[in-house]
C-alpha cells in the first residue's frame, strides 16, 4: 500500500459440512454461501454453520446490503416517474421520481426491501444525491424536447435532511 497505509482485513466463513448438508459440491457450496451471510449478519469475522432452518430471508438482508454498494457503482438503480393527478383540474400537474432497482441476479429489488437498508449503512446520502441530480437532468432534458410534465417531486430521506451541505 502506498504511504504506508493500513488495510484492516475481515473473514467471515460459511460452513457446510459433507453429507449432511448436500451431496455434491454445488449444494455444499450454495450451503456454505448461505452460511457465510448469516455470519456476516452476525457481524463479520466470525464463521456460522449451515443449517436448515436459514432462510433465504435470513440472509436476503445482508445479500441486499452486500449488493447495494455495486448497484450504485454500476447504476443498477433508475427513476421511474408516477404521474400526480389533479381531480379537480382533471389534469397531470407533475410526476414524482421513484428509485428502482434491477439486480441482475435478484430482478427487481422492492424500495421496500433496499431503502432501509440504505438509510442504516449510509448509503441512502448517495442514493438521495443520484436521485435529485438524475431527475433534475430528466426535468432540463423534458424541457429542452418541450415536454409539458408540470414539477417533479423527489423523496428525501430524514438522514438528507440533516445534511449541513443538502441545501447547496
Amino acid at each position: 500500500l502506498a504511504n504506508h497505509d493500513s488495510l484492516r482485513i475481515s473473514t467471515s466463513i460459511g460452513i457446510a459440512l459433507y453429507p449432511n448438508d448436500g451431496q455434491d459440491s454445488e449444494t455444499l457450496l450454495k450451503n456454505a454461501d448461505t452460511a457465510m451471510y448469516l455470519a456476516k449478519k452476525n457481524g463479520r469475522n466470525g464463521y456460522a454453520f449451515y443449517s436448515p432452518d436459514l432462510t433465504d430471508e435470513s440472509v436476503s438482508h445482508v445479500r441486499i446490503q452486500s449488493a447495494l454498494h455495486e448497484a450504485i457503482e454500476k447504476e443498477q438503480l433508475h427513476l421511474v416517474y408516477q404521474p400526480q393527478y389533479n381531480l379537480a383540474q382533471n389534469a397531470i400537474i407533475g410526476v414524482e421520481a421513484l428509485v428502482r432497482w434491477e439486480h441482475p441476479e435478484f430482478g427487481l429489488v422492492p424500495p421496500a426491501d433496499f431503502i432501509p437498508i440504505a438509510e442504516k449503512t449510509g448509503l441512502i446520502q448517495s442514493i438521495g444525491e443520484w436521485v435529485l441530480k438524475d431527475a433534475c437532468l430528466q426535468g432540463t432534458d423534458w424541457l429542452a424536447r418541450g415536454v409539458q410534465f408540470g414539477k417533479i417531486a423527489v423523496n428525501v430521506s430524514a438522514l438528507q435532511l440533516q445534511q449541513s451541505r443538502f441545501i447547496n
